[in-house]
């Protein structure tokens, strides 16, 4: 059922938690799978939750602060609050790690595919606009060059039939008239390229045509 809900689809947004490794497998599950269904789709990995990171940091040094601004405790009770906090401190570290390899390695995992990667927050919006924004960006860029791709393809297939069909045209008058001499045999060789280049010159002029009628087109309707 899942494909029906993206049939057809250009661009795609896979989100996932940076403080769930099992959300990191999810991105790799959905990135293949939109690749396998739709071929080629520009795909933005969103790295959510990434005010999380910021807030642990200003909740520790407040913190810090906090006990550095109390009264002075006794020497016992002083040694128990260092050990809680370098117990914390010491948990902290390692989760914030762990959280960091986490998102070095999608990093790394989005640069060998060719996805985009960018770290936001769902919570404060931060760098939700640019995560839209950057994808409808490829979005367009990809249908144009695809389009593009198609006009040049047209053109070239067009230019080689009408120089086959005016070769078996010149083949076939070849067989029904009478030798001629090597020097007439040239003249109508010249001819013959004369208007093939003329074919091709036409066929190159409605390229651009073409080609200018594409860049005034609205692509974006088709995002």
């Amino acid at each position: 059922m899942a494909p029906l809900y993206y049939r057809d689809a250009v661009g795609a947004v896979v989100v996932y938690d940076i403080t769930a490794p099992s959300s990191l497998e999810a991105v790799k599950f959905w990135t293949k799978e939109l690749r396998q269904h739709l071929g080629f789709c520009c795909i933005a990995v969103a790295a959510n939750k990434c005010d999380l990171l910021q807030g642990e940091e200003e909740q520790q040094q407040q913190q810090q602060q906090q006990q550095q601004e109390a009264a002075p405790p006794s020497p016992a009770a002083a040694a128990a609050v260092a050990a809680e906090a370098t117990a914390e401190a010491e948990k902290y570290k390692n989760n914030l790690e762990q959280v960091k390899r986490g998102i070095e390695e999608v990093k790394r995992f989005c640069a060998s595919n060719e996805f985009a990667f960018i770290e936001c927050s769902a919570k404060t919006g931060h760098n939700v606009n640019r995560l839209f924004e950057d994808l409808a960006r490829n979005v367009f860029t990809h249908l144009k060059e695809a389009a593009q791709t198609d006009i040049s393809f047209c053109a070239a297939a067009r230019t080689a039939a009408a120089a086959a069909a005016a070769a078996a045209a010149a083949a076939a008058a070849a067989a029904t008239r009478p030798a001629m001499s090597s020097q007439q045999q040239q003249q109508q060789q010249q001819q013959q390229q004369q208007q093939v280049q003329q074919q091709q010159q036409q066929q190159q002029q409605q390229q651009q045509q073409q080609q200018q009628c594409v860049q005034l087109k609205p692509v974006w309707r088709r995002l």
